[in-house]
């Protein structure tokens, strides 16, 4: 019993200076996948063989995978260092220009006496297309009583932004209507801004400013 333990013991030392040595010789010579080898019962010498060689007397004939088991995903390594800042890229063709383009009028002429007969200010032509359209006008009350303003924009002779109504008492008192208000032409126009007497006597209207920005589209929302 001991001479077997021994013997195994010795077998099992001897397979692992093989498999640290002669293992890798013996697959780099067959490359087989599975290594063959003769193991001496009494002495416990272990011979590598070639695939399929027969064992002498008192041998036992041993086989074993040249690639064992995967093992065990190792622990994830630590993030790399940052690396260096690529260089600039080349500068991108100009793109087309958009649709945006605004059309002005200022006036600061002499006040102009607007009576219920109503008076046209200052017009913008405009081409086709599609506009959000800012403009003020500065209105004072004349000397025969209080007055109420109103002014708005018109294209074609018909109203195209909300009434803009305001009180003056007599001379010097002062107020600024201004409002925004969108449109879109198919063909030139113009857009006009026009003030009337609503109710008293005569009013002066003067410093008439009016911004046609043009856009691609506009999207009404209502509430």
């Amino acid at each position: 019993m001991l001479t077997r333990l021994a013997a195994a013991g010795v077998a099992a030392v001897t397979l692992a200076a093989l498999t640290a040595t002669g293992v890798t010789w013996a697959q780099e010579r067959s490359g087989d996948a599975t290594v063959s080898a003769c193991y001496a019962k009494r002495s416990g010498d272990l011979r590598i063989v070639k695939a399929g060689a027969s064992c002498r007397k008192g041998e036992r004939s041993l086989s074993w995978g040249r690639t064992g088991p995967q093992g065990v995903p190792g622990p994830a390594g630590s993030p790399g260092a940052a690396g260096p800042v690529g260089p600039v890229g080349p500068v991108g063709p100009v793109g087309p220009v958009g649709p945006s383009k605004a059309y002005r009028l200022v006036t600061d002429t002499t006040a102009v006496a607007v009576t219920t007969a109503g008076a046209q200010l200052g017009s913008l032509t405009l081409p086709a297309g599609s506009y959000v359209i800012d403009f003020g006008v500065r209105v004072s009350g004349g000397s025969g009583g209080a007055t109420n303003a109103e002014c708005y924009l018109t294209r074609a002779n018909e109203a195209i932004s909300r009434s803009l109504n305001v009180n003056l008492a007599n001379s010097p008192d002062r107020k600024v209507l201004a409002a925004t208000t969108t449109t879109t032409f198919t063909s030139t126009g113009e857009v006009t801004l026009r003030c009337a007497v609503t109710l008293g006597p005569q009013f002066l209207a003067d410093t008439v400013t009016m911004t046609a920005t043009a856009v691609g589209s506009i999207e009404v929302q209502q509430d």
